[in-house]
């Protein structure tokens, strides 16, 4: 199987997905542990940025969900290919 830490695939999340992240590792963790695991999480991954133009893309796309359509557009701002 492939994965991120033998170099052969590279993930990318926005980074309001870090954020959702941290939100939900504060549930179970205390904010120190929370923030050693972003910091862990950023160096095996992407942050790609997410600004208005790549909400109001998101909005024009005519995606259902909007979660999606964010990571969708973010994804073209940045030549993401989805392997497909």
């Amino acid at each position: 199987m492939w994965e991120i830490a033998d170099g052969r695939l590279t993930a990318h999340v926005s980074a309001s997905q870090i954020t959702d992240i941290y939100y939900f590792l504060t549930k179970k963790f205390s904010q120190a542990e929370s923030i050693r695991v972003i910091s862990d999480l950023i160096g095996s991954i992407q942050v790609i940025g997410v600004d208005k133009s790549t909400i109001e893309a998101a909005i024009a796309s005519g995606m259902t969900d909007f979660e999606d359509a964010v990571q969708a557009a973010a994804a073209k701002d940045f030549d993401i290919d989805n392997g497909t």
